[in-house]
Formats: structure tokens, sequence, C-alpha cells
């Protein structure tokens, strides 16, 4: 990968947010593998846990400081009840530019406008 400089300095920066990165898609099939999946357009995807809504806004930060043209970035912020969120949308959301934000879940999809779905980890939800 031509970007091996640029994803160190994004490992150290989600590192200074309490993250870690983990990678699927095309890039994960590789490392798993062994064999050619990743093409000169592959993203990078990553699914990265987080502890609430600051945390969220410091990862995505991070991944949007990441300075390299190819690959692109895409992925996940995964929060501790389940609920999954596009890094990109989220960063839209909390910027003001969407009126709320799609949350994915193993049972449904549903749009969000508020962050209390995402700041308190629901038992029953995590027993499931």
């Amino acid at each position: 990968m031509p970007a091996h400089g640029a994803v160190r300095e994004l490992l150290g920066r989600l590192d200074t947010s309490h993250a870690t990165a983990r990678v699927f898609g095309s890039y994960g099939w590789q490392a798993i593998s062994g064999l050619d999946h990743v093409r000169t357009d592959s993203d990078l995807d990553l699914s990265i846990p987080v502890e609430g809504a600051a945390q969220a806004d410091a990862v995505v930060r991070a991944l949007g400081s990441f300075e390299a043209e190819r690959p692109r970035l895409d992925g996940e912020l995964m929060f501790a009840n389940g609920a999954a969120v596009a890094w990109r949308e989220w960063r839209e959301w909390r910027a003001g530019r969407a009126r709320a934000v799609m949350v994915k879940r193993l049972d449904g999809v549903c749009l969000q406008s508020d962050t209390a779905w995402c700041e308190h980890a629901d038992m029953t939800e995590l027993a499931a």
C-alpha cells in the first residue's frame, strides 16, 4: 500500500483518541487469506468501536485528517449498544449538514436526530 506512512499517522491519532481500528473489506480479506483481494480502487474499510458521541467525534476528526488520496477511507463507528454509523455520515450530521443520522443495528435501521441512543449501552441489547 503506497499510503503506509499516512496509515501509521492515522493509527497514532486513533490511539490518542483511545480507539482501535479493525480492517474489513478487501484489505481484511487479503490479510486473512493471503490472496489478492485489493485493487487499486479498493477502499480501506475500518470498523472502530467508540464509547459515545465525544469519542466518536474525536475518531472522526482523526479519520478526516487522513492525508493519502488512495486508499479512500470508509467504514463505521461501532457503539457499545450494537449501533453502527458510517463515519462520514456522522461527520456531516455533527456539523449540522444533516438533520438526522442513519443508525444501523442487527434488527433494523432508523434515523436519529439526537445522541441519547449512543450515550448509554442498553443492557438488554447487549445480552441479545
